[in-house]
């Protein structure tokens, strides 16, 4: 035969009143202890709740203040974490990063290499250790005994980019002749950037040396051809 509804809750209802039986109706009766990690806990949040910070955070517009804080300085602190800095140095477009910077050329009215230029005289001390001539590129090594370098580069090409190291080094703009000349001085070399006759003219030093002495090759950079 089967049980009614009714007559099932009754079963449960009998049921659940002889299982807390045996629990006495008095509060006084029974004796609590608490684990101590529940203790610390509520000893942390009692310490929480009487400090003035709990006070001002503990609605909730004020939470989405502190939410929104938190993501503008993170948003700035990413920022900050890959400075850069663009400039125009001489004529060049200079971005200067934490570690680096790059060196972008103007446009340029020539395309290729029509016309060679070259130190003469060739620096006391040096003789021409190497040469290279491409469609908008022409290079020229000068080396002494002691392994210094000379570099004369003459590009055609408004793409050209350089990288320096802007930790142990510094960049200036000097005027030599009336030509605008960027200039960068570190303790391992020194270089001089300048646009000229429509290219763009690098002369690179190693070991460094003083701007008076880049300054000298500068004025004998003369067209060959």
């Amino acid at each position: 035969m089967a049980m009614t509804k009714a007559e099932l809750l009754n079963v449960f209802r009998d049921a659940a009143c002889t299982e807390f039986a045996v629990f006495s109706p008095n509060e006084s009766d029974y004796t609590y202890e608490f684990s101590e990690r529940f203790e610390r806990r509520m000893d942390r949040l009692i310490r929480s709740e009487s400090r003035p910070a709990w006070r001002f955070i503990n609605t909730n517009p004020r939470r989405l203040i502190i939410i929104a804080i938190v993501i503008v300085m993170a948003l700035f602190a990413v920022a900050c974490a890959v400075p850069e800095i663009r400039e125009s140095i001489a004529g060049f477009f200079v971005r200067m990063f934490s570690d680096h910077a790059e060196i972008t050329a103007p446009e340029l009215t020539k395309q290729s290499i029509e016309d060679e230029y070259n130190l003469l005289p060739i620096p006391e001390r040096y003789e021409i250790a190497a040469q290279y001539k491409s469609l908008d590129m022409y290079m020229v090594d000068y080396a002494d005994e002691n392994n210094g370098l000379i570099r004369f580069r003459q590009f055609a090409d408004a793409s050209y980019l350089y990288l320096l190291d802007s930790v142990y080094g510094c960049n200036t703009e000097c005027v030599i002749n009336g030509k605008k000349v960027l200039f960068f001085y570190s303790n391992d070399f020194s270089q001089a950037v300048w646009e000229e006759d429509g290219y763009v003219f690098q002369i690179y030093c190693s070991p460094s040396v003083e701007f008076s002495v880049v300054e000298k090759y500068i004025d004998s950079v003369t067209r060959i051809n």
